[in-house]
């Protein structure tokens, strides 16, 4: 291989993983109905038992959430406004409620 090719390579293997893991995180995004659905039939919480709970552990303002149903779980993805200004996405497990990752 031609060692000029080498760092074009390298960039291009990096970003294709990078775009990769990204997709899955991203998973399906569900409308409302489904959303509500699943609610009802129990097998995740209401995104308004996830505010709740979150405006009691944290000053954060939330903008905007999604549901989102990857391969293995039900994930709500969450942007929120800090009192800092900061804007910032979190994921959160629909079935628990659990931080996912940030």
């Amino acid at each position: 291989m031609n060692i000029k090719k080498m760092p074009l390579l390298c960039c291009s293997l990096l970003l294709t993983s990078s775009v990769s893991m990204a997709t899955e995180m991203e998973g399906e995004r569900l409308d409302y109905e489904a959303c509500r659905v699943l609610v009802q039939k129990g097998e995740i919480l209401s995104m308004a038992h996830l505010m709740a709970r979150s405006t009691k552990e944290s000053s954060e303002q939330i903008l905007d959430a999604y549901l989102i149903r990857t391969n293995h779980r039900y994930i709500y993805e969450i942007e929120s406004l800090g009192i800092d200004g900061v804007v910032r996405m979190f994921y959160l497990d629909a079935t628990t409620g659990d931080l996912v990752s940030e």
